[in-house]
């Protein structure tokens, strides 16, 4: 097993958490998939990131929040939004919102005038971020346009030695299913992604 694969604890997440706030890239496991992760405020990391997962630049980047008040640091929620954000977060729901004016984020974050946001359903994921005290941009540790990996050797051995650590989902926790991407257009909402998150039920609420 490489050195750089931590184990699930909390002197690791700490471990984590602050190389994050330093710069670093990183992978750690979310209720969803494991997340290749960079503070959402440092361009340098986040193009590191975009390298190392070999990602198109035209493509935005998510964040992962540790609630709807860090999340309102970066987007302006409507009624129904945040309404929804009550309800399904933490969960596999990822919601697009309009950027605030004065979001400290990287450019990498937005696209035109919107952000996608996720509070994550996982106590681990949620306590880097913590400590980061942050959004740290959250997207799949794959290779762009690579299956899903689900194990930390893979990614280990998938993605380049300029991941810093990888933290390891001991408790098997991962859905193996990206979350479900929904935005609202004149307050209806529209389907991005069909993820681990029912639309049927969201619509229903």
């Amino acid at each position: 097993m490489s050195d750089r694969i931590l184990s699930l604890q909390d002197s690791s997440i700490s471990i984590v958490a602050e190389a994050i706030s330093n710069g670093s890239v990183c992978v750690f496991p979310t209720d969803t998939l494991y997340a290749i992760s960079a503070v959402c405020n440092n361009d340098q990391s986040i193009e590191r990131l975009i390298k190392i997962k070999e990602r198109s630049t035209a493509r935005t980047l998510p964040i992962l929040v540790n609630g709807i008040e860090m999340a309102k640091k970066y987007v302006e929620f409507s009624e129904e939004a945040e309404k929804l954000a009550a309800k399904y977060w933490p969960g596999a729901l990822t919601l697009v919102l309009p950027a605030k004016a004065d979001a400290k984020i990287s450019e990498y974050c937005i696209k035109e005038g919107m952000i996608a946001v996720r509070m994550p359903n996982c106590t681990a994921a949620l306590d880097i971020i913590s400590i980061v005290g942050a959004g740290v941009v959250g997207t799949s540790a794959n290779l762009s346009g690579d299956n899903n990996l689900a194990h930390a050797q893979d990614i280990s051995d998938s993605l380049s030695s300029e991941v810093e650590y990888i933290l390891e989902d001991d408790l098997n926790q991962l859905s193996l299913k990206a979350s479900t991407i929904i935005k609202f257009d004149n307050k209806q909402l529209v389907v991005i992604r069909q993820g681990d998150l029912d639309i049927e039920i969201i619509e229903q609420s």
